[in-house]
């Protein structure tokens, strides 16, 4: 455990020693998310079953390919992706070059950071602050979620296009991203959203409505009709429907970012991209709110998560100076942070690369979802 906790000091750290320093700013950004990049992409399987169906499927795609079966020797679990075929193409594009699943995963990774230090060097005001929030907001999903997380790091790049009114543009990104998790398709409605500051009264109304609703259950109501929206087979019902009880930290996280949201809301230089990333972080909100009863729900709102960095860079972090609620937000996203560290337990901890042989003692997902024992003894067999 300690190892994560020392990756989080030092992007803190890294925050702190560059404040003021525009150009040490943008080069321990790079170091950084290069740092997360390689970090997440050498772990050996961690993060849950999610990195064996991604593994496996892999695996049965470039072996396909190199045996000159095409398409046919697909997995059956292939074409249940087939309405994201992005991801199907990505995993045979890599598939041509490797039939190594943690080759393929450590692409993936990288292709993924580089994405989010696209969308950080552009739309975050001070990014290294960002990169604190987005390691207790975001950083462990990044080792498990491949699929969403790609679609999430392709949807951050998409927001220059509605600052630049770029319709076009906007909807083939979008459009991407929803053929590598069809998920997405909840982000095109942004563009359309009017370019203004909306009145306290009518975010609370908003808010309200979408916190009733979600204690309603009527999540259940929305995956049904949208079946695979953000899993690609049954499961999807089973994830979400079944769950009764209220989560309180999505309500309380949710409250909690509207409060600092509008405790600034009245600035006078906001520009007009502060107003789009203020406006998607509303939503952010409102999506917690009305998933409030899901398990997995609140995994839609990943898209938005970008509107909440960069207006918080914005409004908490001084070139020059550490302000109370940035040092509040800091805090709050170490907690969150060892958090989910402490929750998740043996699926992130004891730490291991796949460049060691072997498997972690007492990984019971290892013991359920593995699908190849070669790998146990060799982890480069082919």
């Amino acid at each position: 455990m300690l190892i994560y906790i020392l990756i989080f000091g030092f992007i803190f750290v890294t925050y702190i020693g560059t404040k003021g320093k525009p150009l040490q700013i943008q080069q321990f950004l790079v170091i950084d998310m290069v740092i997360l990049a390689i970090f997440v992409g050498i772990s050996d399987m961690l993060g849950g079953f999610d990195r064996y169906i991604y593994g496996e499927v892999f695996d049965s795609i470039s072996a396909s390919i190199h045996k000159g079966l095409g398409i046919y020797g697909f997995s059956f679990a292939t074409f249940m992706w087939i309405t994201e075929p992005a991801y199907l193409l990505w995993n045979i594009i890599i598939g041509l070059f490797t039939c190594n699943r943690y080759i393929f995963i450590l692409i993936t990774t990288f292709t993924i950071y580089y994405l989010f230090y696209k969308s950080f060097k552009r739309n975050v005001p001070q990014p290294l602050f960002g990169l604190i929030l987005f390691m207790g907001l975001y950083f462990f999903f990044t080792f498990t979620y491949l699929r969403q997380v790609f679609a999430v790091a392709i949807v951050w790049n998409s927001l220059k296009f509605i600052e630049q009114r770029n319709m076009k543009k906007f909807l083939l990104t979008i459009t991407l991203a929803t053929l590598f998790h069809n998920s997405a398709i909840i982000c095109f409605p942004i563009y359309f959203i009017p370019i203004r500051q909306f009145s306290r009264k009518t975010v609370i109304i908003c808010f309200c409505i979408c916190l009733a609703f979600g204690m309603t259950g009527i999540h259940e109501k929305i995956f049904q009709i949208f079946g695979n929206v953000v899993e690609n087979d049954n499961r999807a019902t089973m994830n979400y429907s079944d769950v009764k009880s209220i989560r309180p930290e999505y309500i309380l996280e949710s409250i909690f970012f509207l409060w600092l949201i509008f405790i600034s809301y009245n600035r006078k230089d906001f520009t007009k991209p502060d107003i789009i990333h203020m406006n998607i972080a509303i939503i952010f909100c409102l999506i917690l709110a009305l998933f409030c009863r899901s398990s997995d729900g609140g995994r839609i709102s990943w898209f938005f998560m970008i509107g909440l960095i960069s207006l918080f860079s914005k409004m908490y972090s001084k070139p020059k100076s550490i302000s109370v609620y940035g040092v509040a937000l800091s805090l709050v996203s170490a907690l969150l942070y060892i958090r989910i560290l402490v929750v998740w337990g043996i699926l992130l901890s004891p730490y291991k690369t796949f460049l060691t042989d072997g498997i972690r003692r007492g990984d019971y997902i290892h013991e359920f979802f593995e699908y190849d024992r070669r790998y146990n003894d060799n982890k480069f067999y082919k």
